[in-house]
């Protein structure tokens, strides 16, 4: 049964799929309003309509888009433990600004720090993924990173990340 909902979710395109989502995320009291969010939300589902079996399964997937603290998981915090996540971070955060962030802009930030710090790309993605969704796990890390950084999340969770990766 399962399957077979899949299919039906997975063929909805995201302008209608939202409106199938937006009461899960009510009822988890997430803070959204219907209207005014619904482009962002529209992009929400979007990123996490094909990884759907069941509609509810949104909820705990999407959690880490609606909170300001998402916590981290042990895996997370290994990651951000290790040998120049904090310097990769820190580069991440220095080179952000508060204006509206592309996918191109995100991928030339992430590509700066790799020269800047002399490190491989996986150590910044992998560090990137702990900070901004307190998981090693999840949907698309760059698509995440933009819906993220429309609330200004990122720079937040950049900052708590630090705060775990330099006990």
């Amino acid at each position: 049964m399962n399957w077979i909902n899949s299919q039906y979710v997975h063929a909805k395109p995201a302008e209608e799929l939202v409106d199938w989502l937006i009461p899960h995320w009510q009822a988890a009291e997430y803070a959204l309003d219907a209207e005014a969010d619904r482009p962002w939300l529209t992009q929400v589902a979007a990123l996490v309509g094909a990884s759907l079996a069941r509609l509810d399964e949104a909820v705990p997937m999407t959690r880490y888009l609606f909170i300001a603290d998402v916590g981290f998981t042990a895996e997370a915090t290994t990651q951000l433990q290790q040998p120049g996540a904090a310097d990769v971070l820190s580069g991440i955060l220095d080179g952000l600004s508060p204006e509206p962030l592309s996918a191109e802009a995100a991928q030339a930030l992430i590509q700066t720090v790799v020269k800047q710090k002399g490190v491989k790309k996986g150590l910044v993605m992998r560090s990137l993924r702990a900070a901004l969704t307190g998981d090693m796990h999840g949907p698309d890390l760059l698509e995440s990173w933009l819906l993220l950084h429309h609330h200004q999340l990122d720079r937040t969770r950049l900052q708590q990340a630090l705060s775990v990766a330099q006990p």
